[in-house]
């Protein structure tokens, strides 16, 4: 089982020492003072995805990225309940086989095209290509066929009764649906283009660029179809270590550490002596 962390017994010592206790999270949370809109956020990770191809990438820093750039049909609240993203609702036969998907209208790719269902239908049949090897197929692979009665709706036919469907072709990162007109281009080279030289999603931000052993620039969306992000701009940087990483906090060239470039937790202290960072 292993030695009990450090890093948990320092920061539970730094809670008493400022008199604080833990608390559970049952509701969302907020920091305190005003939100501001625009400007560039620059966040600081030693690590650098292998693809933002959300069907390929197998790293968690990859992963952060392509969730502000993509959207799936349902997303998990701070509750983990899943509510409405390209979805607005769902249905589910009465033998579990059939799930129908009621489609969000008016939302359009950062390429322009329009989100509609055979985007959806598409999705599936690439992550279900042999040929394209999507890293994981969980879900995709229980339908048997998706159709669309109209414009907005797709409905799922499975194969069998599989109880965390919803979670992995709705809610799961690696379910984010992609544009018909980069589907179309094939396996490889949608396995070698997307993801790596331009990335096409209905998210908050837009892939702008990718310098390797540097930096991701990603952009706002002004179209997005749901709350308008407030900044204009996402840099996340390659750093070769922890230690670059709370030198350019304290520089200011960065303004976080969060997500797969989190500092590790023996860091924590060293992080929170440096003046305005929480």
């Amino acid at each position: 089982h292993g030695a009990p962390s450090q890093g948990r017994e320092r920061a539970l010592a730094r809670l008493r020492a400022q008199g604080a206790t833990t608390v559970p999270a049952d509701a969302p949370t907020a920091p305190e003072g005003e939100a501001k809109s625009g400007g560039v956020f620059t966040v600081g990770t030693n690590e650098e995805p292998d693809t933002l191809n959300p069907y390929l990438t197998q790293l968690v820093t990859g992963t952060d990225i392509t969730t502000g750039i993509m959207d799936p049909l349902l997303r998990y609240d701070s509750t983990q309940a899943l509510i409405p993203a390209l979805a607005t609702e769902y249905g589910i036969s009465d033998d579990g086989l059939t799930y129908t998907f009621t489609l969000r209208d008016g939302v359009k790719f950062h390429n322009g095209d329009a989100f509609g269902p055979q985007d959806v239908i598409d999705t599936w049949k690439m992550i279900m290509n042999e040929d394209f090897a999507a890293f994981s197929t969980l879900g995709w692979d229980k339908i048997t066929d998706i159709t669309s009665p109209d414009d907005k709706t797709v409905v799922m036919v499975t194969n069998e009764v599989f109880a965390p469907f919803l979670s992995y072709v709705g809610g799961d990162n690696s379910s984010a649906i992609a544009p018909v007109s980069e589907l179309a281009a094939g396996p490889e080279k949608f396995k070698s283009e997307f993801g790596r030289t331009r990335l096409i999603g209905t998210g908050p931000v837009k892939f702008t660029e990718w310098t390797p052993k540097q930096q991701i620039t990603l952009d706002k969306n002004a179209d997005y179809w749901g709350e308008a992000p407030k900044l204009d701009q996402v840099i996340v940087r390659f750093l070769p270590d922890d230690n670059t990483q709370l030198v350019q906090l304290q520089t200011g060239e960065i303004q976080a550490a969060i997500g797969s470039g989190s500092l590790g937790s023996l860091r924590v202290d060293e992080a929170l002596a440096i003046p305005g960072i929480t």
